[in-house]
């Protein structure tokens, strides 16, 4: 599973959790170290040609890898 997140605006981004949204989207592992990489290389600029604030997603991205995490240990899939 990848999170998506989309431009909506001239800097603003959107977490795209349904991948309906129209336009262009970026990719990003559900994993924390990966959204911290992301954010500290400038992925989402690189992502949309074009300065982002990736700060107002990046709530709501911890938020759904933090609930994803929780949801994977309590199934007992990684076994």
């Amino acid at each position: 599973m990848l999170l998506r997140v989309v431009k909506n605006g001239p800097t603003v981004l959107a977490l795209d959790l349904e991948r309906r949204i129209a336009g262009r989207g970026a990719w990003l592992h559900p994993d924390l170290d990966c959204l911290a990489l992301a954010l500290k290389r400038g992925g989402f600029a690189r992502a949309f040609k074009a300065q982002v604030n990736a700060k107002e997603v990046e709530g709501q991205l911890r938020t759904v890898i933090v609930q994803n995490e929780l949801i994977q240990a309590e199934s007992g899939s990684e076994n």
